[in-house]
């Protein structure tokens, strides 16, 4: 064998260590974010003050980047839980995932009287007439 198969094609691919591009990435945004409101908290605050908004937006960053909830990544997972907590929680059954349509010889009639019931009924379709139709059609 003369060319090496790839096995774990659903892996990302690693950029520095054990760190994907996607965190890398996640990572600069987030720590550029949560370094500029240090920059802009710590001169004109105390520490009490700017250390909760720091420490949250790093712990935020770290989250989007590494953590994993069911094997999914935060962000994955976060979408998952707003599209669950917008959308409706009554289902509906529909077969075969359609609306109900009725076929045209399905549709109700009014029967009026006797008369109208007389000429509304269906023929009847005889055993006879079936095998002579399907000998017809084997011709």
């Amino acid at each position: 064998m003369r060319f090496k198969v790839p096995q774990d094609v659903q892996r990302e691919d690693t950029i520095i260590g054990p760190i994907t591009f996607k965190q890398l990435v996640i990572m600069i945004i987030g720590g550029g974010i949560t370094y500029s409101m240090y920059l802009i908290l710590f001169p004109i605050y105390k520490i009490f003050v700017w250390l909760p908004v720091v420490v949250v937006l790093g712990l935020l960053t770290l989250s989007f980047a590494f953590l994993k909830v069911f094997n999914m990544n935060f962000t994955v997972f976060l979408l998952y839980l707003i599209e669950f907590l917008s959308k409706p929680k009554v289902r509906f059954f529909h077969r075969n995932n359609l609306t109900y349509k009725p076929k045209f010889s399905e549709k109700p009639v009014l029967i009026k009287s006797e008369d109208d019931k007389q000429k509304v009924e269906q023929k009847k379709i005889s055993q006879d007439n079936i095998d002579d139709i399907s000998e017809l059609l084997d011709k």
